[in-house]
């Protein structure tokens, strides 16, 4: 069955089981991740902003679990668009794993004790805060969005 729009725009057909799927994680996972950039991620106050900005720097400082942390959204977003996109069995497949890795690694955040101040190299004590706790939400939304929507459109 084809839907048929205005200038005979021919659309392939929706399968009813995924696409509310989709819609539903296509706008959860964005609205989470980009919610936490916005809150303070550790109680010193620095903004999750500045942490997807500078988390790559966690790497001169020793923290490579948090370096990893901040790597895991590479593989966070490429996860997302080929749950979004992609049809294929393959893809979706690759989209489970990807969005594994990226969970695993993302919970390298819980393991920063102490962020960097200033250019001089002060450090202050610090835990996770509000936004690294969102920002995890949306990386656990993304791994059992792929795993449901897989299962659903294999069936």
């Amino acid at each position: 069955m084809q839907i048929t729009y205005f200038y005979s725009v021919n659309l392939p057909p929706v399968n009813g089981n995924t696409s509310v799927l989709r819609w539903i994680f296509g706008i959860a996972v964005p609205f989470f991740w980009i919610t936490a950039l916005f809150f303070p991620a550790y109680s010193d106050g620095t903004p999750g902003i500045m942490c997807f900005a500078m988390g790559w720097t966690m790497i001169f400082s020793g923290n490579l679990f948090a370096f990893g942390a901040w790597f895991s959204n590479l593989p966070f977003w490429i996860s997302y668009f080929l749950v979004m996109f992609s049809r294929r069995s393959g893809a979706m497949n690759a989209s489970m794993v990807l969005a594994v890795i990226a969970l695993m690694l993302s919970f390298g955040s819980l393991t920063v004790t102490e962020v960097m101040q200033n250019e001089a190299g002060f450090v202050q004590a610090a835990h996770p805060s509000v936004s690294v706790y969102i920002w995890l939400t949306a990386n656990v939304l993304l791994g059992a969005g792929a795993v449901m929507i897989r299962k659903r459109s294999a069936t």
